[in-house]
């Protein structure tokens, strides 16, 4: 990527008459008189179709040209503006709660009425953020890590030397298998082919809201149709036998059901789930979670078969450290290799490439004016390959989040030679987006995946089945990250490590 660390400022950002404030509603004179950003004018279909083929390739070519800030247009969107600037991203996002930018919300269910914390804005969403932020903390992974440990040693103990493997699917279960029992609780043996029937569901649903012709063929008795319905049945049956359960003030679980349950009874019953119902809805839209992480988790299959290098050391790490036992879920603070890869995979191939806003009213931003009504999307997929602060930022590598000078490993906070003045801000690694939308299940993030990485490493060599096209895609407005179909790896059993001892 061309190097754009001293991209000059908006000659329109100092002394525009309104303050120093970077994102802030425009005055009647500025709606006048301040320039819309840079951009290239016209071409809406053209650049839905750049955008579909390769969203990251058409984000860092607006970045080249245009500086820390672009707007294009896009087919029926209009306006839409690129942030690639760390500083002014971070404007962008904190000024959410103000209304000044409202969520770009994608679900609008008519099963799901209450909403949840993504759906929702205002004091709403923050007391539920808040909730759901205590329950994940990061200081409460350890209540889950023997169990994280337990998933993924099923997943790869599953599988057979020589064996083809459908890597997203694998991963879907793997995932879905895990936020079930840390949404629910393992005790309720939730099937995770229901919820991959409901995933299927939920995507049904919001096609119908969004093609109002659609609502008329739903009513149809179509197969599509009634496994839909079944689906949405029996996980409601799972949810609310889940709070039944949890409503017995003698069970002390560690699932998000329980917490919900027990800050309600703290409340009196009031607060943001004082009905059954709320949580009920809360879930269901918690369970699409798991889809990113395991479109995360194939992909970082995909650049260790690609970099047999990092592949062999992480094999090595977790021979040295797992001894050919059973991995554990103490193991993960043991595994520096393996978090620095997880680091980088989340860096490179981060759940949300872009945080989607909408514009509430006029603005400026950095001395640009942006219409109301215009989509402001903080560019991370460009931000996290900045040169300033990412050597080499589009190559896959673990070891710059290593500090090998002393006697064992370190993995750092930012990258090796990366200069950063803190007075601007943290530094520019926000894989779970940021501010009040970031995402409170991120904090499992990195033990689940060094758990994962490790126990793969000690029993198998993944290759690739085909040497075709890169597996990575984006959808065509820039969402998360999506890994084509089918996505298949080879598992090659590595001798004595594939049968660790008990």
């Amino acid at each position: 990527m061309q190097d754009r660390s001293a991209t000059p400022a908006c000659p329109h950002a100092a002394g525009s008459g309104g303050g120093d404030e970077p994102v802030r509603r425009a005055t009647e004179a500025e709606r006048r008189t301040l320039p819309q950003p840079p951009g290239p004018r016209g071409r809406r279909l053209r650049h839905l179709i750049a955008k579909f083929r390769d969203y990251p390739r058409f984000a860092h070519e607006l970045f080249q040209e245009y500086g820390d800030i672009a707007l294009y247009r896009m087919t029926w969107l209009g306006r839409c503006v690129l942030i690639f600037d760390p500083a002014l991203m971070r404007a962008v996002l904190d000024v959410e709660q103000r209304e000044l930018i409202r969520q770009q919300i994608s679900v609008d269910l008519a099963r799901l009425r209450h909403g949840g914390m993504n759906t929702l804005y205002g004091e709403a969403h923050e007391v539920r953020v808040a909730l759901v932020r205590e329950a994940f903390s990061p200081d409460r992974m350890h209540l889950h890590a023997d169990h994280m440990a337990e998933c993924v040693r099923q997943c790869v103990e599953s599988w057979r030397d020589g064996q083809r493997i459908d890597v997203l699917d694998e991963m879907l279960r793997l995932c879905l298998g895990f936020t079930l029992d840390v949404l629910l609780g393992k005790d309720m043996e939730a099937d995770v082919g229901v919820a991959l029937e409901l995933r299927r569901a939920l995507k049904t649903e919001w096609l119908v809201e969004q093609v109002p012709l659609l609502r008329r063929v739903r009513r149809l008795p179509l197969p599509i149709a009634k496994r839909g319905d079944r689906a949405f049945e029996t996980t409601d049956d799972l949810i609310y036998r889940a709070i039944e359960r949890s409503e017995d003030p003698s069970y002390e679980g560690h699932d998000l059901v329980s917490q919900i349950v027990r800050k309600r009874r703290e409340m009196n019953g009031g607060g943001p789930y004082a009905s059954n119902e709320a949580i009920r809805d809360e879930l269901v839209l918690s369970l699409n979670s798991a889809g990113p992480a395991a479109h995360l988790f194939a992909c970082g299959i995909e650049h260790l078969a690609r970099r047999p290098s990092a592949s062999r050391r992480l094999a090595a790490e977790a021979d040295e450290v797992l001894a050919g036992r059973p991995i554990r879920g103490s193991d993960a603070q043991r595994l520096p290799y393996a978090t620095a890869a997880v680091k980088e995979l989340a860096r490179l191939r981060m759940i949300g490439q872009v945080a989607w806003k909408r514009a509430a009213d006029d603005l400026v931003v950095d001395g640009y004016l942006i219409p109301r009504g215009t989509l402001v999307h903080p560019c991370f997929a460009v931000i996290h390959r900045r040169p300033e602060y990412y050597e080499v930022g589009d190559e896959f590598r673990p070891e710059r989040w290593l500090d090998e000078s002393g006697p064992a490993p370190r993995v750092l906070d930012q990258p090796l030679a990366a200069e950063h003045d803190v007075s601007s801000g943290p530094f520019p690694y926000h894989p779970f987006s940021y501010g009040s939308r970031e995402c409170p299940g991120g904090a499992f993030m990195y033990p689940f995946g060094t758990l994962f990485l490790a126990a793969v490493a000690q029993r198998w060599e993944l290759e690739r089945v085909s040497d075709a096209e890169s597996p990575f895609i984006f959808r065509p407005i820039g969402g998360p990250m999506r890994v084509k179909k089918p996505h298949y790896m080879m598992a090659r059993g590595r001798g004595l490590a594939a049968s660790p001892r008990g």
